[in-house]
């Protein structure tokens, strides 16, 4: 008998079980628990749906944006699914009872938030948008990603009045989203946990007025950039600003980053290439002998230690950026196009063609099938 599992069914699987911690969930912390997950894009034409839904509670397709010209108009429309994409998103969600969020923002895709937030005309035009789009597309709500109000790239936070005019402008736009798309509508928002953002959240009771909040800890400079101490930081930052916990999110990578340039690498390529991916004795580090670097990433075990934290420290639940990095289990056809399934019988310790897994069983834990 063959049994699925990779990274999203862990995350499941150890939330639903309480991590093995002496913090079991009860039925209703489960239900209250959030299994966040983003998918880009260029992910829909080989996403399963199906399967992704079986494992998350909210998905966010992302992404369109604010217009930039601050007009009030909504851009990026053609990011999100249409034709077989659109239809198997929108009946896997409603099979699953779970929820299709729309993301607006992201990296590259946040110059437009300044204008449309701040500028209360333009913003009610901004949210009438949003809700026809929501309507549109069957969606639960929103996620606004703005990366980062009050923030320049090449500056930082140098200029206080930015800073303060971004953020409340932020607050009255989840506010009033809020309010616009109704009691039921759910309104979440993405930051970066510096201890800046989380007081300026705090200040503006964004914990009450958000349904989420996701940390993204994750892209930290150096070999691993999503430590354990990067995650156990982003909660002390949190409960220090007095953040309500059971609103903030972990973030889970699904790929990892490498020592040289920063580039990202795929976890479905991580433990489907070993001829590529050698594993170290960290357990969450390979060396890409293509590119003569090392990869740091989050492994099985350090997966499932993340939930089980996020679990005890009492958080709303995991963010996972992004659902389809994570390996493809059965092939999907879509719009006349087959996408087979990953190459995942590389990472099984008796697959006779990777042996050199075998002493890191540990590290790769029968990451995708069991054999029962």
């Amino acid at each position: 008998m063959l049994r699925s599992f990779f990274l999203s069914s862990l995350v499941s699987s150890v939330y639903a079980s309480g991590g093995g911690s002496s913090s079991v969930l009860d039925s209703t912390r489960q239900n209250q628990f959030a299994v966040f997950s983003y998918l880009p894009e260029w992910r829909y034409a080989g996403a399963n749906f199906d399967t992704i839904f079986s494992h998350v509670s909210h998905l966010a397709l992302f992404s369109v944006e604010p217009d930039p010209l601050g007009n009030g108009n909504i851009t990026g429309l053609d990011r999100l699914p249409t034709g077989e994409a659109f239809d198997d998103v929108r009946v896997a969600a409603l099979r699953h009872g779970k929820s299709i969020l729309l993301c607006f923002g992201g990296n590259g895709r946040s110059s437009g938030f300044s204008a449309v937030s701040t500028n209360s005309v333009i913003r009610a035009k901004f949210i009438a948008n949003v809700v026809e789009l929501v309507t549109r597309y069957h969606a639960h709500g929103v996620d606004y990603n703005w990366e980062y109000p009050g923030f320049d790239f090449a500056t930082g936070y140098k200029d206080p009045k930015k800073l303060h005019s971004d953020w409340d402008g932020l607050r009255n736009l989840v506010i009033e989203t809020k309010k616009a798309l109704g009691e039921r509508g759910i309104v979440t928002i993405a930051y970066y946990p510096d201890g800046i953002q989380e007081r300026e959240m705090k200040s503006r009771q964004l914990d009450q007025h958000a349904d989420l909040l996701h940390a993204m800890t994750y892209d930290q400079s150096g070999k691993q950039h999503s430590p354990m101490k990067l995650a156990e930081d982003a909660i002390i930052n949190a409960k220090k600003a007095g953040l309500d916990l059971g609103k903030v999110t972990l973030g889970l990578p699904f790929y990892g980053r490498d020592d040289k340039n920063g580039d990202w690498v795929t976890y479905e390529d991580i433990i489907g290439k070993p001829e590529r991916f050698t594993p170290t004795d960290t357990g969450n580090t390979v060396f890409d002998s293509q590119e003569n670097r090392r990869v740091g990433f989050n492994s099985v075990r350090m997966i499932e230690d993340k939930v089980k934290l996020a679990i005890e420290k009492g958080l709303g639940g995991v963010m996972i950026w992004e659902s389809g990095q994570d390996c493809r289990i059965h092939p999907v056809t879509r719009d006349g196009k087959t996408h087979q399934v990953s190459d995942f019988l590389y990472c099984f310790p008796f697959h006779p063609r990777s042996p050199q897994y075998l002493p890191h069983t540990d590290h790769f834990p029968l990451c995708l099938i069991l054999i029962n």
